[in-house]
């Protein structure tokens, strides 16, 4: 065994191994607990700006699909590291590229008017990550059965308002750029509920 082999494969192969293994159990997790990475999909295209096929599951998909074939490549063929890259790319790229067409073919068929950060405006949220002055927190919305997670700033007209605790209830100004403008939310009747 040489310097540079573990557990009978080269490092190489093992990196590959290690990396499929960690894909593959997110594109689980975002397959049965999407409501729990929809971090992901905010941090990517928090107000629809980018393109329908880049979204978490591609990004995931393809480093899964290209360290799969890596392992593959390294372990049972034993190719050298260039020709196992080379194909690896070759092959992982276009399956990461469909992982992506059917995540947006299924996301347009969830709803039938996609829902977009810009449609959050008069919404109410829970801030998820505290915002402390000009810092940027995260606040949770849900719009038409969808839940979206959006970077947020204390608005000019929040009364003085500048730090927001996790779990505070917000009103979002405006969104601008992907980023939510909030303001502190009072209790008051809305649409028969009343929010804290």
């Amino acid at each position: 065994m040489e310097a540079w082999e573990a557990f009978g494969w080269r490092l190489d192969t093992l990196l590959f191994a290690v990396v499929a293994i960690i894909g593959l159990v997110l594109l689980v997790g975002m397959l049965f607990l999407g409501d729990a990475f929809d971090f992901f999909e905010s941090s990517f295209d928090a107000d629809g700006a980018l393109p329908s096929f880049l979204n978490a599951q591609m990004l995931v998909g393809t480093i899964t699909a290209i360290a799969s074939v890596g392992w593959l490549g390294g372990a049972i063929f034993e190719l050298d590291l260039l020709p196992t890259l080379l194909i690896a790319a070759a092959v992982g790229l276009p399956i990461g590229g469909f992982l992506g067409w059917l995540s947006a073919v299924f996301r347009k068929s969830e709803a039938g008017v996609p829902v977009t950060g810009g449609d959050a405006a008069g919404a109410v949220g829970r801030i998820t990550l505290p915002i402390r002055g000009n810092s940027t927190g995260r606040v949770q919305v849900t719009l038409e059965g969808r839940t979206l997670m959006l970077a947020a700033m204390a608005s000019d007209r929040a009364g003085g308002a500048t730090e927001f605790e996790v779990g505070d209830i917000v009103r979002i100004e405006q969104v601008t750029a992907g980023v939510a403008a909030v303001v502190p939310f009072t209790a008051r009747e809305v649409g028969g509920a009343v929010a804290k």
